[in-house]
């Protein structure tokens, strides 16, 4: 990897301040060998997706499939040469996967049943973060370095335009009838409201330091932020923009996040506190859970009882379970050093 996500971020949280003057770990899981020929995303089975930092010997990223249960390999195929994925989106059906890649600048589309990369659609910026629209027929990528938004058509494979945002942004995510985007602008202390029909901001959000990750509650009436630099998570209510958000103390620099099904839950890692933090998003009571080097994405299990993250850091998928408060197990399967994304597929 050309450089590790946490370096970038610190670079990019220079230039943000320019514009505005993670219980002890268990025994490891074993790891067995897989292929692409020999594994199976199978029905009823859950596999874990992730890019390690390394590449192949013909320089490719590689997407690894890992079975969270007993930690072997599943899957290996490559996703494009030198990528770097930063995030992974997955079609509603589960079995295609986006990746957003960050050093080569491009969205590759991979085929999770035939374990195969599909295409590999060239953005011409740095890729960030991914979110698809609701009918799952345009990918929404955003770029620090570039500040901008790229809107893909992924069933003509091509960007169809690309928004200048005006300064650093990251988190995005996209209301339920596809219409409107919201847009963490870290730099600049805001989220954006975007009118994704002429890409014109009619409103922005402020109350906490540096959103990173930005999610939408199911019926889109809610949306939560990560304050990188507050140690909060800020939570709105979309059709009130100049209302201040309530808050919750989760800890030191909040990065990725994650809400789950029922929308009850949020789940933050806490990446200068080594913890994931679980968030009751009614009460706003904090519950935090000791994650060593808690740095990566997450992917909450559909029981919402474990939840898995990627440790970009030292390497391997931690399984922390949610209802004991501990971490279980790292799925430290072969060539799993700095996992860079995570997304988690059922059936």
């Amino acid at each position: 990897m050309r450089g590790s996500r946490r370096s970038t971020l610190a670079a990019a949280a220079a230039l943000a301040a320019a514009l505005v003057c993670a219980a002890p770990m268990s025994a490891q899981a074993t790891a067995g060998q897989g292929n692409a020929q020999h594994g199976r995303h199978g029905s009823g089975h859950e596999t874990l997706w992730t890019t390690p930092s390394t590449i192949s010997k013909d320089d490719n990223t590689e997407l690894v499939g890992i079975d969270p249960t007993t930690g072997k390999e599943l899957a290996r195929f490559g996703i494009g040469k030198e990528a770097e994925t930063w995030a992974i989106a997955l079609s509603k059906d589960q079995h295609t996967a986006y990746l957003a890649n960050h050093h080569s600048g491009t969205l590759s589309v991979a085929d999770l049943v035939g374990h195969r990369l599909l295409n590999e659609i060239p953005l011409g910026v740095d890729a960030d973060a991914i979110t698809l629209s609701p009918d799952g027929r345009t990918a929404y990528v955003t770029s620090m370095v570039a500040q901008s938004l790229s809107v893909v058509d992924l069933t003509a494979g091509k960007v169809v335009t690309t928004v200048g945002l005006g300064a650093p942004a990251q988190g995005v995510a996209i209301s339920p009838d596809g219409r409107t985007a919201y847009l963490g602008i870290y730099s600049r202390n805001r989220i954006d409201r975007m009118d994704l029909s002429n890409y014109r901001v009619t409103a922005s959000y402020t109350g906490g330091r540096a959103p990173r990750e930005v999610l939408l509650s199911r019926d889109g009436k809610t949306l939560y932020a990560t304050d990188y630099y507050g140690g909060t998570v800020s939570v709105y209510q979309v059709d009130d923009p100049a209302a201040k958000p309530r808050q919750a103390q989760v800890g030191g620099q909040p990065f990725k996040a994650q809400l789950s099904r029922d929308g009850k839950t949020l789940l933050v890692a806490n990446t200068a506190k080594s913890s994931v933090s679980v968030v009751d998003t009614h009460t706003l009571k904090v519950r935090r859970i000791a994650v060593p080097d808690s740095f990566g994405t997450l992917a909450l299990a559909p029981s919402g009882r474990q939840l898995f993250q990627a440790q970009e850091n030292k390497g391997g998928i931690t399984s922390i379970d949610l209802r004991a408060g501990r971490t279980t197990a790292t799925l430290d399967a072969d060539g799993l050093p700095q996992a860079t994304s995570l997304a988690l597929t059922t059936g």
